[in-house]
């Protein structure tokens, strides 16, 4: 991580004091809606099969664990730009509303947590793939983002 935060397009982004919650996920993490506005595609709620896909996870959730479904939105392949690489998704929240004196204050119930921005990394290479600054809405509008 300290390797990442190096990275100029990372490093111009986050302000000195501040504090941040990353998340580290597949690309195509099915849930990540439910963390920042990454997109359309990631907004459930808006999609037919939503429903039908939250069903199947509650009856059928080892099944997808063991085949490796549990990072994809409709996929079992992992995400990767060539054979070998691992891309992840960085997706960047600052901390507010919330004095920090350790490292957990982060995960109180009355911090705010506000997207600010994700990148795409192929984690081996430090290759930066993608860049995108954040709307302060989950995929969910103005539902606070959940601690998950």
């Amino acid at each position: 991580m300290p390797d990442i935060l190096k990275m100029e397009q990372i490093r111009s982004q986050i302000r000195a004091g501040d504090r941040y919650l990353v998340y580290f996920l597949p690309a195509d993490y099915v849930m990540q809606g439910m963390i920042a506005d990454t997109g359309g595609e990631w907004k459930l709620y808006k999609q037919h099969h939503a429903i039908s896909m939250i069903t199947d996870w509650v009856f059928h959730p080892f099944k997808h664990l063991t085949e490796r479904h549990h990072s994809s939105h409709g996929t079992s392949e992992p995400s990767a730009p060539e054979a070998g690489g691992v891309v992840r998704r960085l997706i960047f929240l600052r901390v507010e509303d919330v004095p920090v004196r350790k490292p957990s204050d982060i995960f109180s119930i009355n911090a705010s947590r506000i997207p600010v921005f994700m990148v795409d990394l192929e984690i081996h290479s430090l290759t930066l793939l993608d860049f995108k600054l954040l709307p302060q809405d989950t995929g969910w509008g103005k539902v606070p983002t959940p601690l998950f």
